[in-house]
């Protein structure tokens, strides 16, 4: 059994019998010929049955982002069985992940996936926060107050408020002793804040109204 493509540390793969796939487990691998550690086999196989072995994913995969995955420039898509042609499927074993393409596919593949996300449900939680998007900041903040409310019989706005205040502080002090920069027209900004786009800020930096550089 040919083991080219098997990781040292493990992984899966797929025996094809009569075109029947059969996947299985293994937990590493033996010289140029031998895979060991095989499990789940479902029937008994002869030689010369087609094999292949499935990618694992990141620990963090969570699910493909927009569906497809790119092989040399192709797009291909998910099917729930054996793929064939432009499909591809997944393999998980509660542990790992693992990308099962269609047989004697070639040439490099790209996945995009959104990570695992955190559930945060005791105060001994953590979750570390982008620190250069403060839309991230107030997204999760107001979400736990948002949560809360109703247990503690408050309006939900009422956390928004304070989720506003707590942020504000903390970006205040990240950019303490920082010059902001912006690229955003004057204009732009006053759209934002419900001013009239017309009216222009003064611009300290060049000494005249206009836009923010």
């Amino acid at each position: 059994m040919a083991n080219t493509n098997a990781q040292s540390a493990g992984g899966a793969g797929v025996i094809y019998d009569d075109d029947m796939a059969d996947v299985f487990e293994y937990t590493g691998k033996s010289g140029t010929t031998s895979i060991t550690g095989v499990t789940g086999l479902g029937f008994a196989h002869e030689d010369g049955d087609e094999l292949t072995y499935m990618y694992a994913l990141q620990s963090n995969f969570q699910d493909i982002r927009g569906d497809t995955i790119q092989i040399a420039g192709q797009a291909y898509t998910f099917v729930d069985r054996d793929p064939i042609g432009t499909q591809y499927s997944l393999y998980t074993n509660g542990t790992t992940t693992f990308l099962w393409l269609p047989r004697s596919v070639s040439g490099d593949f790209s996945v995009s996936y959104n990570k695992n996300t955190t559930t945060i449900d005791g105060t001994a939680d953590n979750i570390d926060l982008p620190d250069n998007r403060p839309e991230d900041h107030w997204f999760l903040v107001y979400r736990l107050c948002e949560y809360a409310s109703p247990l503690l019989e408050k309006d939900a706005n009422f956390y928004k408020v304070k989720a506003d205040l707590i942020l504000n502080r903390s970006l205040k002090n990240q950019w303490v002793g920082k010059r902001p920069r912006t690229v955003r027209s004057a204009e732009h900004i006053n759209r934002l804040a419900g001013v009239d786009g017309n009216t222009r800020h003064y611009n300290a930096k060049v000494g005249s109204f206009g836009a923010y550089v």
